[in-house]
């Protein structure tokens, strides 16, 4: 028997784990090591990261050992000693040549064993039989007839597809020429909308060509709505929608609406003509001014833009109906509820740190602190009991499902003043299930202070059911 290969076989406490060969595992140098990239590791950690194992030179394959090596070879099937090896010049230094008369048993590490001998390649050697069966099924069968017409069907429809989507393309695709831009078609298609229908005059107003004073202009409260349900602005609407193409658009079905009056604190200056008392009333056809101590003479509904502004000037607060940028008035609806929103909310609070607790809450806090009281986290399954799981669930329902409450609160304050942005609330739960106190912490935004005082009294009456003292911590954004 020729043996032409050299075969490489690792072994780890007598058991056999791979083989290497040229072409399989290495081509002319392989490398072992405790390194763990490389294609035979030795989990030894007195072992080398990389050592160069077998190599090959000038055709012939050598294998480089190491002081710790120990080497036992047979030659013909003789053992053969370290002496012999060097006195054949098999063994230079610390090259063994690996001839093809030699086998051998490498012992790497304690547990770690390499053997080595040249084996004849297996071929496998087929029958005719065998031959006639692969040459048979490794070509692809014959198309039928209906096969053959299926193949051509597809490829003729694709063909005639693509043919037909390149023609419409080139010659029957309509060109639409755009000579102006979306901002100018809106506004050209806003200039349609006729206005005589949008603002329509008194019979008065027509007769005596005088604009009719505004009623109830010393109104001390102005009422708003989301989105207006009759009049004007929701015709024009409607006519924007069918200008647009939206068809039938209601946009009175969107949302209902939400009916809020707002007052607001606010100084103007007023200017008088003239240098005498006024009088209660004004004198001529149209309504004086108010009755007083003031300065000047109550105005009649005939005003002279000649005259010249005389006497001096009074300023004082007056409650005015001015809304925030972008809302809408309309008056409320016949039977429907109002809320009503009044004052100031206060100073800005800081971002980024608690609020300034009341004295109760800051004492409770410290009780929590002294007790050593820890915020819950969310159980695990696997380690915490059924009832710590059901806790801890209740008290995060009960926390979503009261989340409304803040919100309602915060939509009514930010009607009076603008606000936004993301809070932190940090909630101390006694062992009865009453709050004993609550720690707010505005992370982002912009809050007043009095909103931040209503949040926490609606906190503060809250209720869980709890077998001991909790700490437990959510976040809410608030957007207007």
């Amino acid at each position: 028997m020729v043996k032409t290969v050299l075969c490489l076989r690792l072994f780890y406490k007598g058991k056999p784990l791979d083989i290497a060969k040229p072409g399989r595992g290495f081509k002319k140098k392989l490398h072992i090591g405790s390194n763990k990239h490389l294609f035979w590791q030795v989990l030894d950690p007195s072992f080398p990261d990389n050592h160069l194992f077998v190599f090959e030179q000038s055709g012939q394959y050598y294998m480089q050992l190491m002081e710790n090596f120990k080497i036992e070879c047979f030659r013909d099937e003789k053992p053969i000693d370290m002496a012999t090896l060097k006195s054949a010049n098999l063994l230079s230094g610390n090259k063994l040549k690996l001839t093809h008369d030699l086998t051998g048993t490498i012992v790497l590490a304690p547990d770690w064993i390499v053997r080595f001998e040249y084996v004849e390649p297996w071929i496998k050697l087929l029958s005719p039989e065998e031959k006639q069966i692969i040459s048979q099924y490794s070509r692809r069968a014959d198309l039928t007839s209906v096969e053959r017409f299926n193949r051509n069907m597809v490829l003729a429809v694709g063909f005639l597809t693509i043919a037909f989507l390149a023609v419409y393309d080139l010659a029957l695709k309509p060109r639409f020429d755009i000579d102006e831009s979306l901002e100018a078609h809106v506004e050209r298609l806003a200039h349609k909308v006729d206005t005589s229908d949008l603002f329509p005059k008194t019979g008065s107003d027509q007769m005596s060509g005088q604009p009719t004073p505004p009623q109830n202009q010393a109104q001390t409260s102005a009422q708003v709505t989301g989105t207006p349900t009759s009049g004007p602005t929701g015709s024009t609407r409607s006519q924007a929608a069918s200008q647009f193409g939206f068809g039938d658009f209601d946009p009175s079905q969107t949302a209902a609406p939400q009916t809020f009056a707002v007052t607001r604190a606010e100084g103007i200056v007023a200017a008088t003509y003239g240098g005498q008392q006024g009088g209660p009333r004004g004198s001529g056809p149209g309504s004086g001014g108010p009755s007083g101590p003031g300065t000047g003479r109550g105005v009649a509904s005939s005003f002279d833009p000649t005259a010249i502004p005389g006497g001096s000037e009074h300023a004082g607060p007056l409650s005015t109906g001015q809304l925030r940028p972008g809302t809408q008035t309309t008056t409320a609806p016949p039977g429907g509820s109002v809320q009503r929103f009044a004052g100031d909310l206060g100073r800005l609070v800081p971002t980024g740190r608690p609020v300034d607790r009341p004295a109760s809450a800051a004492a409770a806090i410290g009780q929590f602190q002294a007790q050593g009281v820890t915020v819950i986290r969310p159980p695990d399954p696997a380690v915490d009991p059924p009832e710590v799981q059901s806790e801890y669930q209740n008290i995060v329902t009960n926390v979503r499902g009261r989340q409304q409450q803040l919100v309602t609160q915060f939509e009514k304050d930010s009607n009076v003043k603008s606000m936004h942005g993301t809070i932190e609330f940090t909630l101390y739960i006694n062992d009865n299930g009453t709050m004993g106190a609550v720690d707010i912490r505005p992370i982002s935004g912009e809050f007043y202070d009095e909103f931040i005082s209503n949040a926490r009294n609606i906190v503060m009456k809250w209720r869980f059911n709890v077998k001991g003292k909790r700490i437990y911590p959510f976040s809410i954004t608030f957007r207007k």
